[in-house]
Formats: C-alpha cells, structure tokens, sequence
C-alpha cells in the first residue's frame, strides 16, 4: 500500500511510476527565459509548422449547424468510412480513437494484467512503458543495436516470459529509422503476443505494414492526425486491426472520446489529402535542407530519417548546454540527454525555412566554439 503526499491511498505502482514527461508551455518558457510567449517557436513536438487555414475557416462558416448540445454519433461512423478510403481498409478494420495515445491505451487495457510483461525497443516512445505500466504490467526495454535497429533476436527471446505485448514505433520515435517488414513478421510469426506498431509519421515515411492485418490478428497499427495533417490540437487518431481484433478493442473504447469538432476537422482533412501531402513534401525538402547543413557542420552527426525530425549528435560540444543557449532564444528543441544511450543528442523538429536557419546558425556558432 502506498501513501500519496495527500495522506491517502493510492496505487502501489505510484511508489516507482515515472510520468510522461509532458512539455512545458510557451507561457512557461517564456517565463523562465524572461521572453514573450509569441518569441518562443518549438522544434520538440515533432508537430507540422503549416496552421490548416482552410479547413479552420471552413468550419466557421458552418458552426452554428454543429449541435455541440448532444453528444457526437458514438460509432463516429462518418469518420470511420473516411479513414476506411483513405486507408484502404475496411470500416470492420478500424477504431477512432482520441489522438494514437488512447489506441495506446485502449491496446494496454484490452491485454495486460497485472504481471504481465510489456516488450519496448528502446530508445522509443516513453508512452509505451506508461501505459504497460498503469496496468500493472512489467516493462522489458530490449535495447537497439548499432544503427538503432531493432534487436529481434532479444525481442522474441523476451516474449517467451510472460509478454502480452510487443511495441515497436515505424518510424521510430526519437531515432527515426523504419522497422522492416521482415522484423515485423518475424515477431508476428514467431510469439504469442499482440504486436502494436505505431505508424505516427506514415505520411513521412510511406511505409505501411497496416497490410499485413489481413494475415495476422495479433497485429495492431495506430495512426494519428496529429503530425502530417496539422490537426495535433483535435487529437484524433485511429487503430487498423483484423475485425477480430477490432472486436475486442472496442470492448474497451469509451463511447464519447471525440468531440463533434474534431470528427469534423479530421474530415475535412481527409477530403483534402492533396493539401496535406503537399506539405509533407515541402517539410521533407527541407529536412533534406538541414540534414546537409548539419552533415557540413564540425562537431555533430546526424542521419537519414523517415519522419518530420531529425535527431543531432554532438561529438564535442555538451547538448545539455547547447539546449540551454538555444532556450535563452526562445528556440526549443527536445534535449535527450536523459535517455540511455542518446546522450550526446538532441532532437530537432523541422519547421519553416526561417525558422530552422535561426536554430542552425546558432548550433553551428555554438559547435565550433
């Protein structure tokens, strides 16, 4: 049993839980680094630089049509027929979520208990460990190998003790390499857990596994809005599963999770699918743009990736300092210095052109110091 700092009970899982850690506001910043809150611009959400202008407006000229008083239809059947076209997959296939981190959740609940043993290859999205572990459920982090690839070897060992689960982010989540189709269907193959794969930055990437459903029921793939759509502030996601998966999944889903505002932003967003990926394009040349910067650059080291962010090691400087001189100019980028084996990085989002080139001019004048 343990006692909060309330003098009551809570949950003996509290005694050791580490919380996400949730990024601070620009109002916070700002305070601390004695800026405005508008001089503060961030590079550590892995969020798109493009506002969606046009569907904003086109939802205010029809917002007094939205009947906010009652609930949303709880089957969010409108959205889930247009993910269906949009995903390829059928409408059996699919659960709304509110933004990937409820698919997360809804997944963790429908298979953990208390004991139970969820795999992560680490370094990745810290989310994962949460949820296994606000479920009672055993953490085991195989870590990456050279290159941040995925061991499989050590993952499928893994799973023979005890494993409900198995996390695996594609692109990963800080590194930004792919997990090959091969891995995948080695693990599918050859444990007896539910695999979840977190295809957040598909957009970016282009590579989809959500295919493989149709072989595999153990296989859960999650998506979101909130990166290559622009729409991070609606949090609307989805899971693409087999229908017997999808079956069990919505056994856990709460009925009214979405706003009747999202749903139709989402919407409107998948009707307009030429708008989104043009801005992937323009964010994905110039992420080529700083990648060649940074390459050029003495003193740090980075590599391809398939997502919207780009992860900077610094061989001499220390990140930690150089992420402080960066906060002083309202710059924020996520500092992974705490992250076993991603001590000597940062993380960069890449947002627009102007932007990017007050990050880089001051990490090359700070580099070469």
């Amino acid at each position: 049993m343990y006692t909060s700092q309330m003098g009551i009970h809570t949950r003996e899982l509290f005694r050791e839980l580490e919380p996400y850690a949730w990024e601070p506001s620009n109002a916070q910043i700002a305070r601390e680094v004695g800026l405005n809150p508008n001089q503060i611009r961030r590079f550590d959400t892995n969020t798109s630089p493009y506002p969606p202008e046009k569907w904003l407006s086109e939802l205010s000229t029809n917002l007094q049509n939205f009947h906010v008083n009652n609930y949303p239809d709880t089957s969010y059947s409108e959205l889930t027929r247009s993910i269906a076209e949009y995903a390829k997959t059928g409408t059996k296939n699919l659960v709304i979520t509110n933004g990937a981190d409820e698919g997360l959740d809804i997944s963790v609940k429908t298979f953990i208990d208390s004991g139970c043993v969820g795999i992560t290859s680490v370094p990745t999205y810290s989310y994962f460990s949460i949820v296994i572990t606000l479920m009672g459920g055993k953490v085991i982090g195989v870590p990456r190998k050279e290159g941040f690839q995925d061991d499989i070897e050590k993952i499928i060992s893994e799973s023979k003790k005890n494993a409900r689960m198995i996390f695996l982010c594609n692109p990963n989540n800080p590194t930004g390499n792919k997990v090959e189709r091969d891995t995948v269907v080695n693990i599918l193959e050859n444990s007896e857990c539910a695999v979840v794969v977190d295809e957040a930055y598909f957009e970016f990437s282009g590579n989809s596994l959500s295919d493989l459903i149709t072989k595999y029921d153990n296989l859960i793939i999650i998506r979101t809005f909130s990166k290559a759509f622009s729409l991070a502030g609606v949090r609307v996601g989805y899971i693409i599963a087999s229908e017997n998966m999808v079956e069990a999944l919505h056994k856990v889903r709460p009925p009214n999770s979405l706003s009747t505002l999202s749903l139709s932003l989402a919407k409107m967003a998948l009707g307009d699918i030429d708008l989104m990926k043009s801005w992937v394009r323009d964010i994905l040349k110039e992420k080529d743009r700083c990648l060649n910067i940074i390459r050029c650059t003495d003193g740090l080291e980075t590599h391809v990736t398939e997502t919207n962010f780009l992860l900077i090691k610094f061989n001499d400087a220390d990140p930690s300092e150089i992420y402080k001189k960066l906060l002083e100019k309202g710059l924020v980028l996520r500092n992974m210095t705490g992250v076993p084996g991603l001590e000597k990085y940062l993380r960069f989002s890449v947002g627009l052109k102007r932007d990017n080139d007050s990050v880089l001019d001051l990490i090359t004048k700070l580099s070469n110091k």
